[in-house]
């Protein structure tokens, strides 16, 4: 597959002390050494230095190192040079004119990358992975993503794939050679491995959950009614005054979120408005908004002040379907406790109950030990196992379980071989689009197009 030469700034939009232009393509080599002035050929990994200049200029636009990579060892798999120079904005858009002037062209988004796999030189796991290190907002998610580039994810879907290539090798050489003894058909003899991919690919799916929590956040709502203690657990949790706490009910109008690491975990905690029955419009909002937040969250908190009554305008604020196994905190534990107030939550919800304190500390430590409990039931996957966090993985290795379930129900059966190896292609396909080797050109226009320029 020959394409044309790419050119981008591969660096920041912020200025820096070093900056980068790249180019990847059959001209880069010959374009490299035009802007060094250069008459011998840029040599295979080797820094060069030298001034850089324009087509026809007197003066350099800048001087600084330039490093070329012959194809095909280098990151797209063509020849590809990389310019580094100082990295003011003005002078790196200069350079990267000047590659143009000499006969490249702008990179599209995500183009380096999507060469890299159209060339060989990654799986589509692996370059998917390039965005979520670049994207990554904890440290969970980035090494994650680390994993991901260093093929965890594409090595094991190969390896079903590679598994599921020899089933039908030998089911293809029944169907070709019907009549010889050595490829005569037993389904007994194909049901242990399907079943063995068939178990692979389950758990493969399974991981997604714990992949999608470890990559964006495993998202905790504080709801309870207004001086219930959201605010204050939330900036004790996040050892940071980031919400307003005063005496006044209702001092929250809105919702508020912020990211903090729970033993490994990443975990974007909400606070929200008090819930209770207003009469004024922004109150109203605040309490919808609260609501909303708490239908969609991977985990609700109710949180109920222990010291106090029970607020009737909270309970019956509450949406009908409301999900009564939801967790509970009895706040402000380190007050006198008013009993009435836990008889009436248990009315509302059958869920754990915590008692907690943010001034003294007191279930702050249970309440982290709830929260890992739920997003990892499992705990925290070691390195070695293989965890996707891409919606586009998990539909695709299901589209692939449920055709291996109907190519094993038509071995039981008793169907022709000719059903079930159309059922097994369609999984093997299924498995493929994972990594790249049979996916169009749409899917890799979605995927690339959220890439910045120069990746």
């Amino acid at each position: 597959m020959k394409f044309d030469t790419i050119t981008a700034i591969a660096t920041g939009t912020t200025p820096a002390g070093v900056g980068i232009v790249r180019m990847s393509g059959p001209r880069a080599l010959a374009i490299g050494a035009r802007l060094l002035r250069r008459e011998r050929p840029l040599p295979d990994r080797r820094l060069v230095y030298g001034a850089i200049y324009d087509e026809g200029a007197s003066e350099p636009l800048d001087e600084g190192f330039v490093v070329a990579f012959h194809a095909p060892r280098s990151f797209t798999g063509e020849d590809v040079v990389e310019l580094q120079m100082h990295g003011g904005l003005l002078n790196l858009a200069e350079v990267s004119a000047a590659t143009v002037t000499f006969g490249a062209r702008p990179a599209e988004p995500g183009e380096f990358s999507r060469r890299a796999v159209q060339n060989g030189r990654l799986d589509l796991t692996s370059a998917e992975a390039l965005l979520d290190i670049i994207e990554a907002e904890s440290k969970a998610a980035l090494r994650l993503a680390h994993r991901q580039l260093g093929g965890a994810v594409g090595e094991a879907v190969k390896s079903l794939g590679a598994t599921l290539e020899q089933v039908l090798v030998e089911i293809e050489a029944a169907l070709d050679f019907p009549d010889e003894e050595e490829t005569a058909f037993e389904a007994e003899r194909f049901c242990a491995p399907i079943d063995a991919i068939l178990a692979e690919a389950r758990r493969l799916a399974g991981t997604y959950r714990t992949g999608r929590y470890l990559r964006r956040g495993f998202r905790v709502v504080l709801l309870g009614a207004p001086n219930a203690g959201k605010s204050t657990l939330f900036n004790a949790l996040l050892g940071d005054e980031r919400a307003i706490v005063t005496a006044t009910p209702g001092t929250t109008r809105d919702y508020l979120e912020a990211t903090l690491d729970m033993d490994g975990l990443p975990v974007v905690l909400v606070d929200t408005a008090g819930v209770r029955h207003s009469e004024h419009a922004i109150e109203q909002e605040g309490v919808k908004r609260a609501l909303a937040q708490g239908s969609s969250a991977d985990l609700t908190v109710l949180l109920v002040d222990g010291s106090r009554p029970p607020s009737e305008s909270f309970w019956s604020a509450l949406p009908s379907d409301w999900n009564r196994g939801t967790p509970l905190l009895l706040t402000k534990s380190d007050l006198p406790q008013d009993p009435a107030a836990r008889r009436w939550a248990e009315r509302f919800t059958s869920g754990e109950v915590i008692p907690l304190s943010a001034a003294s500390g007191e279930g702050l430590a249970a309440f982290n030990e709830l929260v890992r409990r739920v997003a990892l039931p499992g705990g925290m996957p070691s390195a070695e196992t293989a965890v996707i966090s891409r919606l586009r993985h998990r539909g695709a290795l299901e589209r692939a379980t449920v055709a291996m379930e109907r190519a094993r129900e038509a071995l039981c059966a008793g169907q022709t071989l000719d059903v079930v190896a159309s059922d097994l292609h369609s999984a093997r396909r299924a498995l493929g689009e994972i990594v790249g080797e049979f996916t169009t050109d749409d899917v890799l226009d979605r995927i690339f197009e959220r890439f910045c320029i120069g990746k």
